[in-house]
């Protein structure tokens, strides 16, 4: 095909036109009724509801004081996002469909999704359901218009939903393999994908992709991903844009001083007995110049995987750990991934239910837990207690699992602590404004238990979880309100 318009695009969505009349003349002699759904160059579609969270014209944004995000009234918006890399090539549009249903009733707002398929071994491998491939001609200069049909609709699926998708336009690791992957060819692939969805207000781009560390050096490609970054940019500035980085790493590491950098992420450290380095990581961007929202783009996902040493080390349990340590070292949100969702392939060996299944979960069931807690309260007020003005003794120890991960409210109206195993914690009330309010809340059932009321913000006060969990585990959430 010929090189890709570089026009502003409309994306309404084009179908070939001999399957077009298959299509019509296919539903004519079933006699069923058939409507084309069309997408205007505001990103939405014929008919649609308005009145979905991102869609009043203005994207999510970053908040005046640098820490969180907000949506498009200036509301703070904490992410609650699940993975799905492979989405645009594994999925059908009736597919999506159920899946972004299940996902947004859970409770999550957001899906992080690779345009690369990751399974698929490789850039110019990568097609979608109608085999249509990512490039024309093995180049990524030359995107195809029939494959980012499928991108067109699952944004405007997820948009219809009130859902933000994080795109990836090139996982880095396969990238840096292609011979195409020039700054020439990605300028104009990034111009492309920002003419293209520029319009559109449920969008987060993200560049890299898992690649980066001790052999390929800690930020590879750094021209090709500034070029694509940047091009991008320029055609669309009016969407938030961050790096996903190799192991253990963070946006930081490599583009601290780099404008097209909205947020900073980070990437888990792969210890599968240790899930520290959610709030370390998370941490160590917070307390990073300049100021920026942190965030775990990607953590462990739960299993059981069958290929690990230990396949069942991954467990509800330990994605619950990860997501309260995100958010309570002063993230942004929290993201979360299961096997078999977050490659959506039930042909793989590796997957040990279908994708279908795997939607219901407990373990999905108590990230929508993890979101329900958070938006209940002023989470965006809390800042990490670092140096342990709430949370005085019984915290465990940093780098540790056991470590108690505590936010505080400046102005001394919220303190919520996530104990990530039972022990008595030793809380200073004068951190609190007022009379408290104490409940403990379950994260695997996501119910309250009331403590106190009108407790005086003065002195010591010890709190012990009230036994085992709804599932038998020994993890619970502290909530202390003076605003109750």
């Amino acid at each position: 095909m010929s090189d890709p318009d570089l026009t502003p695009h409309p994306k309404v969505r084009r179908l070939r036109m001999p399957l077009l009349v298959v299509a019509l003349a296919l539903a004519v002699v079933a006699g069923i009724g058939v409507f084309l759904v069309n997408r205007d160059p505001a990103g939405r579609r014929d008919g649609g509801d308005d009145n979905s969270p991102d869609r009043h014209g203005r994207p999510i944004e970053v908040s005046e004081n640098g820490r969180y995000l907000v949506d498009h009234n200036g509301r703070p918006w904490m992410m609650a996002a699940d993975t799905a890399w492979s989405i645009f090539s594994k999925l059908n549009a009736a597919e999506v469909s159920t899946y972004l249903d299940s996902r947004k009733s859970t409770g999550f707002n957001t899906v992080a999704i690779s345009v690369v398929d990751p399974t698929s071994g490789g850039v110019q491998s990568t097609v979608n359901q109608t085999r249509d491939h990512l490039f024309n001609n093995n180049s990524i200069a030359d995107p195809d218009d029939q494959f980012f049909a499928t991108v067109d609709d699952v944004v405007a699926q997820a948009e219809g939903r009130g859902m933000t998708v994080i795109i990836f336009p090139l996982w880095l690791r396969f990238a840096h393999e292609d011979p195409t992957f020039t700054t020439q060819n990605v300028e104009r692939y990034g111009q492309f994908l920002g003419q293209r969805y520029r319009d559109d207000d449920n969008i987060i781009w993200a560049m890299g992709g898992d690649f980066g560390g001790q052999t390929e050096g800690l930020c590879p490609d750094q021209a090709e991903v500034r070029a694509l970054a940047e091009s991008i940019k320029a055609a669309d500035p009016r969407h938030l844009m961050t790096y996903h980085p190799g192991t253990d790493l963070s946006t930081s590491t490599c583009y601290n001083e780099d404008d097209w950098v909205d947020f900073n992420s980070t990437y888990w450290d792969f210890n599968f007995h240790n899930m520290a380095s959610a709030y370390k990581n998370v941490l160590r961007d917070y307390n990073s110049t300049p100021r920026r929202p942190a965030l775990m783009l990607e953590s462990g996902y739960e299993g059981p995987h069958p290929g690990d040493d230990d396949p069942n080390a991954l467990t509800a349990r330990t994605s619950r750990i990860q997501s309260y340590y995100m958010i309570l070292a002063g993230g942004l949100g929290f993201t979360y991934g299961a096997n078999s969702t977050y490659y959506t392939d039930n042909t793989s060996p590796a997957a040990i239910r279908s994708w279908q299944q795997t939607l219901d979960i407990p373990g999905a069931a108590q990230q929508g837990y993890v979101a329900k807690l958070f938006q209940s309260h002023s989470w965006w007020a809390l800042a990490p207690d670092q140096d342990h003005r709430a949370v005085v003794s019984g915290y465990g120890t940093f780098g540790e699992q056991d470590y108690v991960t505590t936010g505080r409210a400046d102005n001394g109206g919220l303190v919520i602590s996530y104990l990530p195993t039972e022990r008595t914690i030793t809380v200073d009330m004068g951190a609190l404004s007022g009379p408290v309010t104490a409940q403990w809340y379950d994260p695997t059932s996501g119910v309250y238990l009331t403590i106190a009321t009108g407790q005086p913000n003065t002195g010591l006060s010890n709190f012990a979880p009230p036994g085992k969990n709804s599932v038998g585990d020994d993890d619970w959430v502290l909530i202390l309100d003076a605003n109750a």
